[in-house]
């Protein structure tokens, strides 16, 4: 009884291990620490870090489907802007929101001209 009890219970821990192993981490940019110098563009071996215009301003942004997680962009950032987060639904859904709201924001522009 007491074996089987512990065959169960570290395969418990087990498959909650892989669970915890899923969880999917993220490169991001704090825009507020990023003076957009340029330093994580040129390391990033893939090419996944783009300098883009979002409201105005020119902002350093880091697409996690072209993301390695090399690390190099957080080794060259002199600032301390980069950092590496849980990829959650929430910040999937707010990433979303603001694309689309500046994607209709670069819509009336280019409809006002």
């Amino acid at each position: 009884m007491k074996r089987s009890l512990v065959i169960v219970s570290v395969a418990f821990m087990l498959v909650l291990s892989v669970f915890a192993a899923k969880k999917k981490l993220i490169h991001v940019i704090d825009t507020s620490k990023c003076v957009q110098c340029g330093k994580c563009i040129e390391a990033c071996p893939a090419k996944a870090i783009k300098a883009i215009k979002k409201d105005g301003k020119i902002v350093h942004e880091i697409d996690p489907s072209k993301c390695i997680k090399c690390g190099l962009c957080i080794e060259n950032c002199e600032f301390g802007a980069i950092k590496i987060i849980e990829q959650t639904e929430e910040n999937i859904k707010e990433k979303k929101k603001t694309e689309d709201e500046d994607k209709g924001k670069n819509d009336k522009e280019q409809n006002a001209q």
